[in-house]
C-alpha cells in the first residue's frame, strides 16, 4: 500500500471515528432521561393557569424583574471548562472535609442532619423528610462535571432512612439528582415538586401517585404536617435551549409543634418581606448562602444578602446551605460561611448551626457552634 492509499484510509478511519463520536452526542443529547420530561395535559393545563407563568413567552417567572446575567461578560464554556480543570487556589478544599458517621436508625423528632449543599434531612412531624438529595455529580453527565467534595465518611441514598416525603425546589442538577431519584424511589412514599417538574420523575419511573405538583402559595397536607410552595427568586431549565420552562421555589413545613422555613436557591429580593415574613414566626430556617457572583448576582444572594433576609423574615435559628460541597461558582470554597459568620457575630439573636456534615443535631437545642472548616487546607 503506497503512501497515498494510507492517508486515505487514516482520513475515511478518522471520519467514522467523527461521525459515530457525533451520533452518540446527538443521540444522548436527544434521548437520554437525564434531561428530563415533558409535562403531560394534565401538568400543562395547571402550569398555564399559574400567575407565575407568562403564556406569551412560555416561560415562568420571577415576582420581580430578574436577569440571569448582571455584567455585560458573555457566557462562555470553555472558561467555564477552563476553571474547573484548573480552580484557583482555595476554590476547593485540598483534603477530606470533616464530617461525622450517620446512623439512620437514631434520628429523633426535630432533629437534623446536612449532607452539604442543599441536602437536608429532618424528622418532623413524626416524618422523615428530606430537601433536594444530591448525592452524585451536579451534571447531566455521568462521573464527569462538578463532583462532590470528599469527606471523611462516605454518605449516599443507601445511607438514608425509609423517607416520608421528598421536597424537591426546582429541577437543576445540583437540586434534581437523576440518579438519586432512581435509587429513592423505592424508599420514598410521596415526593412534592413545583409545577412542571412532575414531568422529570415520571419520565424516571416514579409513580404519578407518588408525586404531588405545587404552584407558588398552594399547600399540602400529608399526614401531620402542612407543606406550601413559596416564591423564591431563581430561574429553572436542564437544558441550554430551554428557560424557565418548570416553577421553582422554597418551601413552609408545618408540625403542630414546629414550622421550618427552607429558601431553596434564591437571590435576595422582595419576596422574603412580603411573602415569606407573612408565615413567620419560624421555629427553623434553612437559608442559601453560597455560588454568588456579580455576574448572576440576582438569584443567588451573598451572605450579607441571606443575613438581611433572614432578618426580614424574623427568624433566629439557622442552618446555612448551598455551600461546603460543590464548586458552582468564583469564590473560596469557605467564603460563604466566614462572611456569614462574621456579619452575624454582631446579631446576637441569630443563632447559626455550623454541623459538620452527617451530624445529627436539635434544631431546639443548643446548634453545634464549631467552627470546623477553619483546619481544612
Amino acid at each position: 500500500m503506497n503512501m497515498n492509499k494510507k492517508i486515505v484510509m487514516i482520513l475515511k478511519i478518522l471520519l467514522a471515528v467523527i461521525v459515530l463520536l457525533t451520533g452518540a452526542v446527538w443521540a444522548f443529547m436527544t434521548y437520554h432521561p437525564v434531561w428530563g420530561g415533558t409535562p403531560d395535559e394534565g401538568s400543562m393545563a395547571r402550569i398555564r393557569a399559574s400567575k407565575a407563568y407568562n403564556a406569551t413567552l412560555g416561560k415562568f417567572e420571577n415576582q420581580e424583574p430578574t436577569q440571569l446575567l448582571t455584567t455585560d461578560e458573555k457566557p462562555s464554556i470553555t472558561t467555564w471548562i477552563t476553571r474547573l480543570m484548573a480552580a484557583d487556589e482555595g476554590k476547593n478544599p485540598s483534603e477530606p472535609l470533616p464530617s461525622a458517621a450517620f446512623d439512620k436508625n437514631v434520628l429523633k423528632d426535630g432533629e437534623m442532619v446536612w449532607f452539604g449543599h442543599s441536602t437536608v434531612l429532618f424528622k418532623l412531624g413524626g416524618l422523615n423528610v428530606i430537601t433536594d438529595p444530591v448525592f452524585h455529580n451536579a451534571s447531566p453527565i455521568p462521573y464527569i462535571g462538578i463532583s462532590p467534595f470528599k469527606t471523611e465518611h462516605s454518605y449516599s441514598v443507601e445511607s438514608l432512612p425509609e423517607l416520608d416525603i421528598v421536597l424537591l425546589s426546582h429541577d437543576h442538577y445540583d437540586h434534581l439528582d437523576y440518579r438519586a431519584i432512581q435509587e429513592l424511589d423505592s424508599k420514598t412514599k410521596h415526593f412534592i415538586v413545583p409545577l412542571g417538574v412532575k414531568a422529570h420523575l415520571q419520565r424516571w419511573g416514579v409513580a404519578d401517585d407518588k408525586i404531588t405538583e405545587m404552584d407558588w402559595d398552594e399547600q399540602t397536607k400529608i399526614g401531620t404536617l402542612a407543606i406550601t410552595l413559596v416564591p423564591a427568586r431563581h430561574f429553572s431549565g436542564r437544558t441550554l435551549n430551554i428557560k424557565d420552562p418548570t416553577l421553582w421555589g422554597g418551601y413552609i413545613i408545618q408540625s403542630p409543634e414546629l414550622k421550618y422555613y427552607y429558601s431553596a436557591d434564591s437571590g435576595y429580593g422582595k419576596h422574603y418581606r412580603e411573602t415569606i415574613a407573612k408565615h413567620a414566626p419560624f421555629d427553623f430556617v434553612m437559608i442559601e448562602n453560597g455560588a454568588y457572583d456579580k455576574k448572576w448576582a440576582l438569584i443567588h444572594e451573598t451572605p450579607e444578602e441571606a443575613l438581611q433576609a433572614l432578618k426580614d423574615i424574623g427568624a433566629t435559628k439557622v442552618l446555612p446551605i448551598h455551600w461546603g460541597k460543590f464548586d458552582m461558582a468564583n469564590h473560596v470554597w469557605t467564603d460563604p460561611i466566614n462572611r456569614l459568620m462574621k456579619d452575624v457575630a454582631s446579631q446576637p439573636e441569630i443563632s447559626v448551626a455550623t454541623p459538620k456534615i452527617g451530624q445529627i443535631f436539635h434544631t431546639q437545642g443548643d446548634l453545634p457552634a464549631e467552627q470546623w472548616w477553619q483546619g481544612v487546607r
